[in-house]
C-alpha cells in the first residue's frame, strides 16, 4: 500500500536506511525506489507522492474499463461493444486480435470440417467455417473466467452463398455439461446471403453463464 509506506516514512524516518541511493529496509519492495537521485527522506516523500498520483491515474483507467465491461450495449453488428471484442482487445486497452489466439476464449465443436475453428469468433467473413455434417452438431464458446448474461448474439455467414443456417438452438451452461435453452430457431430464414450477419435478442435471461 503506497499511502501506508508514506506514513511509515513520515512517522518514523529513522527506520529508513540509505546506502548508495538505495533503500534497504523492509519496506523497499513496496516503495519501488531505484532512482539514484534519492538521497534524503524528502526525496523519498516526493517520489512516493509521484507514485501515488500515477497509481491513481492507473486505477481510474482500469475502473473505467471495468465499468465498460459490466455494461455492454449493442449498437450494430460487429461494433466494439461486444464481449468477444472486449476480450480480444483487453477491454479496449490494446488493439484487437482473436481472443482464441490470446487464450482467453476456447472454441470446441462436435467435429470440425473446414476452415479454422477460431474464426467462429473472428470479426471478418472467412472462406469457410463449419462443422462436420452430422446430426445434432454443435459449436461451444467457452469464456473461461468470464461469466455473461447474454442480451444479444451475432452470427455472420461465410463467403459462400450456400448452406445457410435454418434450425439451431442457442444455449448456455455453467459447467459445460448441463445446458439451458436460451433461444430456439426453427426454419429461420434470416441469413440468406454470403457474408450476411444478423443479431438476435435474448429475452428473459436472468442467469449468468
Amino acid at each position: 500500500n503506497i499511502s501506508e509506506c508514506v506514513e511509515i516514512i513520515n512517522d518514523n524516518p529513522t527506520s529508513v536506511k540509505l546506502m548508495n541511493g538505495q533503500i534497504i529496509n523492509n519496506v523497499s519492495n513496496n516503495l519501488l525506489l531505484a532512482s539514484p537521485v534519492i538521497h534524503s527522506i524528502d526525496d523519498i516523500c516526493k517520489y512516493n507522492k509521484t507514485l501515488i498520483k500515477n497509481t491513481e491515474i492507473l486505477l481510474t483507467k482500469y475502473i473505467n474499463i471495468i465499468k465498460k465491461a459490466n455494461n455492454f450495449v449493442y449498437k450494430y453488428d460487429f461494433d466494439t461493444n461486444g464481449l468477444c471484442y472486449a476480450l480480444g482487445s483487453n477491454f479496449g486497452a490494446t488493439q484487437w486480435s482473436n481472443p482464441v489466439d490470446k487464450g482467453v476464449i476456447t472454441v470446441s465443436s462436435s467435429g470440425w470440417n473446414d476452415g479454422v475453428i477460431s474464426n467462429v469468433v473472428a470479426r471478418e467473413a472467412v472462406g469457410s467455417c463449419y462443422t462436420n455434417n452430422t446430426q445434432n452438431g454443435w459449436i461451444c464458446i467457452d469464456f473461461k473466467t468470464v461469466k455473461i448474461k447474454p442480451t444479444k448474439y451475432t452470427l455472420r455467414h461465410d463467403q459462400n452463398a450456400c448452406n445457410y443456417l435454418r434450425n439451431w438452438n442457442f444455449e448456455g451452461s455453467v459447467d459445460g455439461s448441463n445446458w439451458e435453452l436460451l433461444k430456439k430457431h426453427t426454419n429461420d430464414t434470416t441469413i440468406n446471403a454470403a457474408k450476411q450477419s444478423h443479431s438476435w435478442s435474448i429475452s428473459n435471461c436472468n442467469k449468468s453463464y
